[in-house]
């Protein structure tokens, strides 16, 4: 197991900590390689229910790192170093303001396209305050949307109301109800 920390756009070589039923030469650096960055090379079931839900799973791989594996995705989770941790991947806070700023990113690149504006230079980038006091929680979440510089003036109201309107945002003002179910592993005879 290797101790150090793995810099953005640098190979990941050697045993990351990673489980062997998931192959480690498929994963690609996290930063701005291919668009399945992180894909293991078998996928998770199928999680549809029969009511539309959706499972990922979080399995505990040693110390603070954990596997996030959605559909056929897996993101190394870890505490930065400061907090007991490797810091070799996001920590969850950092996966909730990120997941914000993807939505709206999302949100706007559907925009541009169906008004037939160039994505280039179409980046958003998030900064977070966490609160003072109890309990521990992110308290505010600032997203500045870099446009392309053809963007027109008079567009603007409108890509704001659509980007009000990001799913992760919706599910933060209409906060979804959260149920904790403890289970006991099962053990094959």
């Amino acid at each position: 197991m290797s101790d150090r920390k793995v810099n953005p756009g640098e190979a990941i070589e050697g045993d990351l900590g990673i489980p062997a039923d998931i192959d480690q030469q498929s994963f690609d650096p996290p930063a701005f390689g291919p668009s399945r960055a992180l894909s293991p090379t078998r996928p998770v079931p199928d999680p549809s229910g029969p009511r539309g839900n959706h499972t990922l799973r979080v399995r505990h791989v040693e110390r603070d790192r954990f596997l996030l594996e959605i559909r056929d995705h897996v993101v190394l989770v870890d505490q930065p170093v400061d907090a007991g941790g490797d810091d070799t991947g996001p920590t969850p806070t950092e996966l909730f303001i990120g997941s914000i700023a993807a939505c709206t990113a999302f949100f706007a690149e559907r925009f541009l396209v169906r008004h037939g504006i160039t994505r280039d230079e179409l980046t958003v980038s998030a900064s977070y305050e966490m609160s003072g006091g109890g309990p521990a929680r992110v308290a505010a979440v600032d997203l500045d949307v870099h446009l392309p510089p053809s963007f027109p003036q008079e567009r603007r109201p409108a890509l704001l109301a659509v980007l009000e309107r990001c799913t992760v945002k919706n599910s933060l003002r209409e906060a979804p109800e959260v149920r904790v179910a403890l289970r006991t592993a099962s053990t094959a005879a």
